[in-house]
């Protein structure tokens, strides 16, 4: 079961690099589903940065964690609304990331 944690997403922390998890659930609708897909992957690209980001999908009753290791996106104040704007904002989960 997924516990989401109970803060708003920030745009600031104090350093470090962030994961930006997009909460993404089926709208019954498969092209629909792919073209909102699509658009949350191009801002989040659009916005260069070090942050990691991830999707997390639900369908028929599963879900699913899809990671994107080799690109990165940079958090600030725009990227969070222009994804409010697509997912709303309890799909947007902003965690910093153990230093490594």
């Amino acid at each position: 079961s997924y516990a989401r944690p109970s803060t708003a997403p920030q745009a600031e922390t104090d350093e470090g690099i962030r994961m930006v998890r997009v909460i993404l659930r089926t709208t019954g609708d498969p092209l629909r589903d792919k073209l909102r897909v699509r658009r949350v992957y191009r801002v989040l690209f659009s916005y260069p940065g070090q942050d990691r980001f991830a999707f997390q999908i639900y369908e028929s009753g599963r879900g699913y964690l899809v990671e994107f290791p080799n690109f990165t996106t940079g958090v600030c104040p725009e990227l969070i609304e222009r994804l409010r704007f697509i997912v709303g904002a309890e799909n947007i989960v902003i965690e910093p990331l153990p230093v490594q």
